[in-house]
């Protein structure tokens, strides 16, 4: 007696592995541009006009350092006549500090913010990012530069930072 083996018509065949290689497939979790991710902290700058009115200034001569102790860090870009720029905020501790200096006087204040740091989830896709709450900001001189910087609103809304459209602080310079 014979065996006679027969094998699936070639359709069959075809429509199973087709079936086995699209059902184990899953959606692309891709995290959409424009997700809110750890924010920066952003400085808005202006400055007084003689009638006292705070107008937005464009900031010449300006650099920001990052602070690590007493070492001072690589700076942190601004651009030529920028009228804000966005700090690094360090997730990992409680205070992130800043170094201002003025290029024409040699002139520094420290900028200090204080908080606390919080991990929020997301998504699949976007993962994680930090949030920061009780957000403080003072700025501080170890000369005569509170000549320069007269004034610093913190506005943060209940002392939230969560997204980098939020302006963390105003900083307010005399002109003359």
């Amino acid at each position: 007696m014979t065996h006679r083996r027969t094998f699936p018509r070639p359709w069959l065949l075809a429509a199973s592995l087709l079936l086995l290689m699209t059902g184990g497939c899953e959606k692309d979790d891709i995290c959409p541009e424009g997700t809110l991710t750890t924010p920066r902290a952003k400085v808005l700058f202006y400055a007084f006009d003689d009638a006292g009115q705070a107008e937005e200034y464009s900031q010449t001569g300006l650099h920001f350092y990052g602070l690590q102790g007493t070492e001072r860090l690589s700076e942190i870009g601004l651009s030529e006549g920028a009228k804000e720029i966005a700090l690094p905020v360090d997730f990992e501790a409680e205070e992130s500090r800043y170094l201002i200096e003025r290029e024409i006087t040699g002139q520094t204040d420290t900028l200090t913010l204080r908080y606390t740091p919080r991990l929020d989830f997301l998504s699949k896709a976007c993962g994680f990012r930090f949030v920061f709450s009780g957000v403080t900001v003072e700025c501080t001189t170890d000369g005569p530069v509170l000549e320069y910087v007269k004034d610093i609103e913190t506005p943060p809304a209940e002392g939230e930072l969560f997204n980098s459209a939020q302006t963390a602080a105003t900083l307010y310079f005399r002109t003359e």
